[in-house]
Order: C-alpha cells, then structure tokens, then sequence
C-alpha cells in the first residue's frame, strides 16, 4: 500500500529502523499511507540520532544513521510522511519521506 506522492513537497525517501524494539503495536496499528510523522533528537542515542514519532508523541523507531548524518543540524524536528507500508515478516518496513525544512 503506498501513497500518491506526486503532490507533496521536496524531500527525500528513507524507511524507519527499530520497528520491534521501539514501536507499540497500538501506534503500529494506526499507521496508514499519507500519516504525518514527527522527527525529533533521540533520547539516550546521542544527539546525532533522530527519532521517528507520531504526531501525537508516540515512538515509532530511528531514521537510518546514513540518513541522519546527511542531514544538518538544523533539520531536527522535521516532518515526515508514511510513504508505504511493505509487508515483511514479522513487521511491515515502514518507507517514510523527510521533508526539508523552510
């Protein structure tokens, strides 16, 4: 399942790592094509890592590290979009596009 995102501004495509060990299967269950995220810093990671949330404040996981460390450090609390939901084994990938502030 993906969204149309032919409209939507300039960003880039990336997924979120740490679905099983960070996720709540409640927030999981409400992820959709198109559902606004939430970057902010990582608690406990280092401040290079960002955390990828709910728009309520809900964790969901990381954003890769490859990711991060293209990113300045101006473009902490940025806003993201769930992309698509990729079935998988145990848990779906989550692709999500970061967009880039201002």
């Amino acid at each position: 399942m993906a969204a149309d995102t032919a409209t939507w501004p300039e960003g880039f495509d990336s997924y979120i790592t740490g679905l099983r060990e960070h996720a709540a299967p409640e927030a999981l269950g409400r992820l959709c094509p198109g559902a606004p995220l939430r970057l902010r810093p990582g608690r406990g990671r280092g401040s290079w890592r960002l955390e990828v949330c709910t728009v309520q404040g809900e964790p969901l996981g990381w954003l890769p590290l490859e990711d991060c460390l293209a990113m300045s450090a101006a473009d902490d609390h940025c806003d993201a979009r769930v992309t698509a939901l990729v079935p998988a084994r145990m848990l779906p990938r989550v692709h999500i596009r970061v967009f880039a502030p201002g």
